[in-house]
């Protein structure tokens, strides 16, 4: 994992390159729809990440994709699989969002992005956690496919709640108690 100073560096150098667009009609719509793909590509991370699809999460990762995240370095999909196997098997029900994000071309076929996070986790036994980071991708084009070429996961704050009460009503805000306990 890397620092928070590395992170915002890189998030400056992203916002310096996102700034800078074509002047072709043509290169301006192919960007439009090369930074809908990378967008796509990174919140289907998240969602086969929470439904548990361990496959189709490393198929987003081109084939020598490397993932760098709490559990350290992963090189390839196999690893990748393993890694992201592993975070899934010790959750119970997850959610991420990708937030914020921005994206910067270096070439028409390589591109940086860095999104915040916010991901909720409770484990099975009913302990709620909760981290906020940043993702810093970079993503490559490969025959026609925006894919990610590498992924660094930098937690910035995270947070545990310990399981409500079975008899905690959520829903009692909708009857205007507002959250509170009855």
């Amino acid at each position: 994992m890397r620092d928070a100073s590395t992170f915002y560096a890189a998030a400056g150098e992203v916002l310096a390159q996102a700034r800078r667009r074509p002047t072709a009609l043509a290169a301006r719509v192919e960007r439009i729809e090369s930074r809908e793909a990378i967008r796509l590509v990174l919140d289907s991370y998240a969602y086969f990440y929470d439904a548990g699809d361990i496959d189709a999460v490393a198929r987003l990762f081109a084939p020598n994709g490397v993932l760098n995240n709490l559990l350290g370095e992963s090189n390839g999909r196999a690893a990748i699989a393993a890694s992201i196997g592993s975070l899934v098997a010790a959750l119970g029900e997850r959610r991420h969002l990708v937030l914020s994000t921005q994206i910067a071309f270096e070439t028409n076929d390589r591109a940086t992005a860095i999104s915040y996070l916010y991901s909720v986790a409770q484990t099975t036994d009913g302990v709620m956690y909760g981290t906020t980071g940043t993702y810093l991708d970079r993503l490559e084009r490969i025959d026609g496919e925006w894919l990610i070429g590498r992924r660094d996961v930098s937690a910035a704050l995270g947070h545990r709640h310990e399981a409500l009460p079975e008899d905690y009503d959520r829903f009692a805000s909708v009857r205007g108690n507002r959250g509170r306990k009855p």
